[in-house]
């Protein structure tokens, strides 16, 4: 059985084209799990008109309350009956075969736990940004992740992932990581085990827009855009260091080098945040053990776009 948990909050610009995606796949879902975050725009509506026009069986959860994208998304996950769950934002568009191939890739190797695969970047209208040849995998077709090379670079977003159930099974009780990204997690616990795989073919669509809840921010000015792109990035940090706490509470046996990694994006974090990027460069470049290369040069590159246009954040 395979469900697709979709996590809606004022989705109504670009759902329907997201759930035209999903149901027209060559090899169709059993169920979707939509979890909505209390919404005031017309998700509901559209959600509720397109279960009658589908197959398909949709099911329609809404929060009495917002939660927050990590909470609803995880509402969704429990509510998941399949043996492979497929993570699907609300603005994005799926290649019609998508989950034909990764159910294929599953079927052929039965020790992974999540699967993450290559994503196009598209703007508002549905075109391909130019930005995405920045954001390509320069990698072989497949490969497996492991552990420490994803908490260095922790790059799998849930959008472009499908996982088996067993894995949210085993974590889907942990305390620690409440109000914590839900990818990273699973991303975390499938390398941990060593069932983090990753797919270069390009089965998902990434659409990048103003109201994005997470990812790389455009279509703004050059001062708001360096302002916005930092702090997202600083966000990012903090969020790297929150789930790396929560993962030292969960695998004690790793403390040591747990201990190291979250030191390091503290003080990441501090010369990020004052704006000391030189300082930052070479602290990161000497701690290649905690961070990859491409982000090093991540960190460069918003701090010194900030640096030269940014004054403010708005």
């Amino acid at each position: 059985m395979i469900s697709v948990v979709m996590a809606t909050y004022n989705g109504e610009r670009y759902l329907q084209e997201q759930l035209e995606s999903i149901c027209n796949q060559t090899y169709q879902p059993d169920e979707i799990i939509i979890s909505d975050d209390h919404s005031s725009d017309s998700t509901s509506e559209i959600i509720r008109s397109f279960q009658k026009k589908t197959k398909i069986a949709i099911y329609f959860y809404c929060n009495s309350k917002r939660l927050g994208y990590a909470k609803n998304f995880r509402n969704g996950l429990r509510l998941a009956k399949g043996d492979l769950i497929f993570l699907s934002d609300q603005d994005d568009v799926w290649e019609k075969n998508k989950i034909e191939v990764c159910k294929n890739f599953f079927d052929r190797y039965p020790n992974i736990l999540a699967l993450s695969t290559a994503y196009r970047l598209i703007d508002e209208n549905g075109k391909r940004r130019k930005e995405d040849w920045f954001y390509r995998f320069f990698s072989q077709k497949s490969k497996k992740i492991n552990w420490k090379s994803f908490l260095r670079h922790p790059k799998y977003p849930g959008m472009a992932m499908a996982i088996r159930k067993v894995l949210w099974n085993q974590i889907s009780s942990s305390k620690y990581w409440e109000g914590l990204p839900h990818d990273w997690q699973l991303n975390q616990e499938a390398a941990y085990y060593n069932g983090l795989y990753f797919l270069n073919i390009v089965l998902t669509r990434y659409r990048l827009h103003t109201k994005n809840t997470v990812g790389i921010t455009f279509s703004l000015s050059a001062v708001r855009k360096s302002a916005a792109r930092k702090k997202k990035r600083e966000n990012m940090i903090t969020e790297i260091e929150h789930s790396l706490q929560a993962t030292a509470l969960t695998h004690r046996t790793q403390i040591p080098y747990l201990k190291k990694a979250i030191a390091f994006q503290k003080k990441r974090k501090e010369f990020y945040s004052r704006n000391r990027i030189f300082s930052l460069f070479f602290y990161n470049l000497f701690h290649l053990n905690y961070i990859s290369f491409r982000s090093v040069l991540g960190d460069f590159y918003t701090g010194m776009m900030f640096f030269l246009v940014g004054e403010s954040y708005e």
